[in-house]
């Protein structure tokens, strides 16, 4: 056993058990600094994440426009092909009748 000024007995381990809980608080504190950055990692992936999905709806969205637009193309195109074919029965009609006469 040691001494102190007074004279008195003084465990040595009451030291010891200090520095191992001032070692467990530091262990501690760098724990929380590691969960924290861990979060921040999560919270940046999460935000790109997000900004991934936002492009690809937009992406989405001009796709389905396009599909929207050559569908009217093919329509349009359709009619045409109508048309073009009811003038040909009507100049086959017309041909038919100078026939005739």
């Amino acid at each position: 056993m040691n001494t102190d000024r007074r004279g008195e007995a003084v465990d040595r381990r009451v030291g010891s058990v200090d520095r191992e809980s001032k070692a467990v608080d530091r262990e501690s504190e760098a724990a929380d600094r590691g969960s924290k950055a861990v979060d921040r990692r999560s919270k940046a992936v999460d935000r790109r994440s997000k900004a991934v999905d936002r492009r690809s709806k937009a992406v989405d969205r001009r796709s389905k426009a396009v599909d929207r637009r050559s569908k009217a193309v093919d329509r349009r195109s359709k009619a045409v092909d109508r048309g073009s074919k009811a003038v040909d029965r009507g100049s086959k009609a017309v041909d038919r009748g100078s026939k005739a006469v």
